[in-house]
């Protein structure tokens, strides 16, 4: 064990080059791929709450195909199975869209839930304060604070709460 430290040290000037370069990439994968998820995600979300059946049957088919399928074969998929078709796509792109629409279908659920949660607090709190139902409050953002900290693996009650109030900047 002590000899693979000695040549990866002794290596590392050589290969720093290239380390940084293919950070560099695996970061600019992750941005592209973390853009298309968000917006797909959410389009997935308010297409499973939607009043249309047809769509929310395709957006629940969808997130559940893509949430029992291995990202390494969604993205085998993207870059291999694509080129019978005539369409052959960069190792970037492919794996940019790849990680993005597998992703996206796990957005989806954390925006659904979000949503789903400002609005049960919502209409228990127009019951609470004994307000009908035609009345309408902003919401909007209250519905992203609740997906944002689950996005980011993060489900601190206090954070929400200054996110919410504006104090946490």
């Amino acid at each position: 064990m002590i000899e693979f430290f000695q040549i990866f040290f002794d290596k590392l000037p050589q290969w720093w080059p290239e380390m940084q370069t293919a950070a560099g990439r695996t970061l600019l994968l992750t941005a592209y791929a973390f853009i298309l998820a968000i917006i797909f995600g959410l389009a997935l979300a308010l297409a499973k709450l939607s009043r249309s059946s047809m769509l929310r049957r395709v957006a629940s088919v969808y997130i559940e195909i893509m949430r029992s399928i291995p990202t390494l074969v969604v993205l085998f998929i993207i870059y291999f199975g694509i080129v019978p078709l005539g369409i052959t796509l960069n190792a970037l792109t492919a794996g940019s869209i790849g990680l993005g629409i597998h992703a996206a279908a796990y957005v989806a659920e954390i925006f659904r839930s979000g949503i789903e949660a400002i609005q049960s607090q919502n209409e228990s709190f127009r019951f609470s304060a004994g307000v009908g139902l035609a009345w309408s409050s902003p919401i909007g953002p209250l519905k992203f604070s609740y997906a944002i900290p689950l996005n980011a693996k993060e489900g601190d009650r206090e954070q929400r709460f200054q996110f919410q109030a504006g104090t946490a900047f």
